[in-house]
C-alpha cells in the first residue's frame, strides 16, 4: 500500500572528495554519487484521496473564482465548438454537398497509362513468389460517353483455369490489390479493372447507376472472350457493385457461374455507420436519417445490396475477416441468407501475406464445383 519511485543522475566521486550525508552507490569498484534526485512517495489509495481533497479546496476557494469562470467557459466552447462541427455542420455538407458525398464514399488513385505495364510482385503460395507482367489492356464500356476501363489480365501460372472477374474496393487502383490477386492466381485466370474514375480508366461522373453500367458490359466483354467458366468476386464496395450487375445480367439471361463476396455491407449507409466518424457519432442524432442516409439515396449511392441479393440465381459465398467481427455481425447474415436461395456459407479467413490456408483453398476449389455444375444446367451462355 506504500512505496516510493526515485529518479536520480549518478555521477562518479572523485577520490578526493570526503564522505557526507549523502548516500552513494558503488559498482565495480567505483563510488557514485546521486544527485538531481527526485523522489515520488505513492500511496494509491491515500494519494488519490489527498489529490481529490486538494482539488476540492483549490476549486473551491474564493480566489480561484475567475480560474473556474475560466475554465468553465473554456471547456464550454471546446465542447460546443465540437458538437456543431462534428454533428451539425459536416452532416450539413454532406446533405448539401455532392462532391463532399463523393469524396466519403469514394477514395481513387489516378494514374498514367504507362505505370500500369510494369511487372507486379505475386505471392501465390507460400514457397511461390514471382514478378509477372500482367497483359494491360483498355475496354471500350460506352461509345457514346466513350467511356474506357484499364483492364488487367493475370495468369501467372500458364494453366487453362476458369475466368475470375474481380471488382476492387472503394480505395486506390487496381494496382493496390496484388496481394488479393495473388492468393486466387492458383485457382483462375484473373481479370480485374478499375472502375470509372479510378487509375487510368476515363475520367467521369461516380454513382452506382453509371458503375453498375460500365461493370455489366465490361462483364459481357469477358464472358465474350471464352468459353470457360466465369466466377465474379467482389471486395467490400466492389461486392455492391458486383452483386447489382450479377443482378440485372440475370435479366438478360447473362448467368455467371458464382458470386464471392468479401467484407461486404448490405447498404452504403451500414457501412458509414462502421467506418466513418462523422456517421457513428450523428447515428444517436434526430436528423441523422435527413443528413445522412437521404443524401446517399439523391446522389445515386446507396449501394443496397439486399435489395438485389434476392434477383440473384448464382451460388453466392461470402468471405469475411476475422478482424472485421464487428461489422460482420452487424452485416446481418441471416437476413441475406433468407433472401438469397442460392447462398453457399460464409468463411471467416486472417488476411496475411496474400496466401490462404488450406481450409481456405479447399473452401474455393469447393466453390468452383458448385459454380461449375450450376453453370452446365443453364442452356443459355454464362
Amino acid at each position: 500500500s506504500h512505496y516510493e519511485l526515485e529518479f536520480a543522475c549518478l555521477i562518479p566521486r572523485s577520490k578526493s572528495e570526503e564522505l557526507s550525508t549523502e548516500p552513494y552507490v558503488s559498482y565495480k569498484g567505483t563510488d557514485y554519487k546521486k544527485t538531481v534526485r527526485l523522489r515520488v512517495p505513492w500511496q494509491p489509495i491515500k494519494s488519490i484521496k489527498r489529490f481529490w481533497h486538494w482539488i476540492c479546496f483549490v476549486w473551491s476557494h474564493s480566489r480561484s473564482r475567475k480560474c473556474r469562470r475560466i475554465c468553465y467557459l473554456l471547456l464550454l466552447t471546446i465542447f460546443l465548438t465540437s458538437f456543431l462541427i462534428t454533428c451539425v455542420i459536416l452532416p450539413l455538407v454532406f446533405k448539401h454537398s455532392r462532391e463532399y458525398c463523393k469524396y466519403v464514399v469514394f477514395n481513387p488513385t489516378t494514374a498514367t497509362h504507362e505505370l500500369f505495364d510494369k511487372p507486379v510482385k505475386m505471392e501465390i503460395s507460400y514457397d511461390v513468389t514471382k514478378y509477372y507482367k500482367p497483359t494491360n489492356t483498355y475496354v471500350t464500356v460506352n461509345e457514346t460517353e466513350n467511356i474506357k476501363l484499364g483492364v488487367w489480365s493475370l495468369n501467372p501460372l500458364s494453366v487453362k483455369s476458369p475466368y475470375l472477374i474481380y471488382f476492387h474496393g472503394r480505395s486506390g487502383d487496381r494496382r493496390s490489390y496484388i496481394v488479393d490477386y495473388s492468393k486466387l492466381a492458383s485457382f483462375f485466370h484473373i481479370f480485374t479493372f478499375d472502375y470509372r474514375g479510378y487509375g487510368d480508366s476515363t475520367l467521369t461522373e461516380l454513382n452506382e447507376e453509371g458503375l453498375v453500367n460500365d461493370s455489366k458490359q465490361f462483364v459481357k466483354w469477358v464472358i465474350s472472350q471464352t468459353n470457360v467458366s466465369v466466377f465474379i468476386w467482389g471486395d467490400t464496395l466492389g461486392a455492391s457493385i458486383a452483386a447489382r450487375t450479377v443482378a440485372e445480367l440475370h435479366k438478360e439471361n447473362i448467368f455467371p457461374c458464382g458470386l464471392m463476396m468479401e467484407n461486404s455491407f448490405k447498404t452504403m449507409e451500414n457501412q458509414l455507420s462502421h467506418s466513418w466518424l462523422i456517421a457513428k457519432i450523428t447515428s444517436y442524432l434526430p436528423w441523422y436519417k435527413t443528413t445522412i442516409i437521404d443524401p446517399l439515396e439523391e446522389n445515386d449511392l446507396s449501394f443496397n445490396i439486399s435489395k438485389y441479393i434476392s434477383e440473384i440465381d448464382s451460388p453466392i459465398n461470402f468471405w469475411e475477416w476475422n478482424s472485421d467481427t464487428a461489422r460482420g455481425k452487424d452485416n446481418n447474415f441471416n437476413l441475406i441468407n433468407q433472401e438469397s436461395q442460392t447462398f453457399v456459407a460464409v468463411y471467416y479467413y486472417s488476411k496475411r501475406d496474400g496466401v490462404l490456408s488450406s481450409r481456405g483453398e479447399d473452401f474455393i476449389r469447393s466453390f468452383i464445383g458448385i459454380g461449375t455444375d450450376y453453370c452446365k444446367t443453364r442452356k443459355v451462355k454464362h
